[in-house]
Order: structure tokens, then C-alpha cells, then sequence
């Protein structure tokens, strides 16, 4: 997931790059995985993806308990949509156009 990250923001970034007045290194348009800025890229956008995945992640946890203390009625309804809201918004952004 880290390399279809990373080619997709250098895709975007040379697709906007010239509405911005930047002007990208012509030896650098193409993305290449293997090339120190490509394995960058890639492992920016894997750190980038890990740090999501876990607050993901608390937030599973987070709402496999709410819905625990709901059935037990030590929690309060609103407050496990919230949590459900949250997990849904960030769960998009990680699938965003996959």
C-alpha cells in the first residue's frame, strides 16, 4: 500500500505542481521506486499509513468497549455514535479511492 501511495501523491504533486509556479525536476517526473527519492516516498507514506492504522485501531478498541458498557448501561448513546462517527471518517480516509 506504501508504493501506490507514494506513486499516487507523486502523480498528483507533478499534476499540480506547475498551477503553483513550481516546476519540477525533469530527471524526477517519472516515479521510480528504486531511486533514493522513490524509497522515500515510499517509506514516508508507510510511516505516514502506520500512524493511521494504528489510531485506527484504538478506535476499534475503543468501540468495542462503548458498545460493551452500552449493553451494560455504564455508557451513553450519543457518545458511541461519536466513536462510531470518528471510526467511520478515519476508515474512509484510509481507503480513500482504493
Amino acid at each position: 500500500m506504501s508504493e501506490k501511495l507514494a506513486r499516487k501523491f507523486h502523480e498528483v504533486y507533478e499534476r499540480l505542481a506547475p498551477s503553483h509556479g513550481y516546476k519540477t525536476r525533469e530527471e524526477t517526473r517519472e516515479f521510480d521506486p528504486k531511486s533514493p527519492n522513490g524509497r522515500l516516498m515510499i517509506r514516508v507514506c508507510g510511516e505516514v499509513c502506520g500512524e493511521q492504522q494504528d489510531e485506527i485501531e484504538r478506535l476499534r478498541e475503543l468501540l468495542r468497549k462503548s458498545r460493551e458498557w452500552l449493553y451494560r448501561g455504564e455508557c451513553d448513546f450519543d457518545l458511541l455514535n461519536e466513536i462510531e462517527k470518528e471510526l467511520f471518517e478515519k476508515l474512509k480516509e484510509e481507503i480513500g479511492d482504493e
